[in-house]
């Protein structure tokens, strides 16, 4: 096993263990400070740190509890994703499964494909699409988990599919998705200014 395949599982055992403990043993080799080194302890420490973030989120995802502090880490976040996923909790892991699922719809209603289908074959495709999607998984499991702490979620959510997740999707099934784009935009800045940056 490479150095590369040990470290990114120590990185995993590590946050299951809930400890952090990134490599560390070439810093007292003096070939360490050589450029072959230096790569080769970088390479170390990365291998590490995506596989304990990707854990961490994981594990942070079973229980609803999202870590802000890792809110730019794409491996933290994808974790997260997937842990939120696999935990069965009803309200699912981002903004429109969260609101579908707050009105009776499952994780294969036809609405959350449809949705699926636009971000895949159409937002991807935009020049800022691929942006727009990380931000918004970024940011996404932190509004639901928000959301998800007060009295009144669930009138948030029905609010929510009122007024802007039913609107986008009577667009996209129009092949409107330039004017969905927009009112789907708009909610999540609304959403993350209420709940993010207040």
């Amino acid at each position: 096993m490479g150095n590369k395949d040990y470290y990114h599982d120590e990185g995993e055992k590590d946050a299951s263990e809930g400890e952090y403990n990134p490599p560390h043993g070439l810093l007292d080799d003096l070939t360490t400070w050589s450029d072959s080194g230096m790569k080769q302890m970088n390479e170390e420490n990365e291998a590490y740190n995506k596989d304990y973030s990707h854990t961490k989120g994981q594990i942070d995802g079973s229980k609803n509890n999202y870590d802000s502090s890792y809110s730019d880490n794409d491996s933290y976040n994808s974790g997260w994703s997937s842990g939120y996923d696999s935990s069965g909790d009803s309200s699912g892991c981002f903004i429109t499964t969260a609101t579908l699922y707050s009105i009776g719809q499952g994780d294969n209603c036809t609405e959350l494909n449809i949705f699926r289908n636009f971000r895949d074959r159409w937002l991807a495709k935009q020049a800022e699409g691929k942006d727009l999607i990380s931000e918004y998984y970024k940011i996404g499991p932190l509004i639901v988990t928000r959301i998800n702490k007060l009295a009144n979620s669930k009138e948030i959510y029905k609010q929510l599919w009122t007024d802007s997740i039913q609107p986008c999707l009577i667009l996209i099934k129009q092949n409107l998705f330039a004017d969905a784009k927009i009112i789907y935009c708009n909610a999540v800045a609304d959403l993350k200014q209420k709940f993010i940056d207040e």
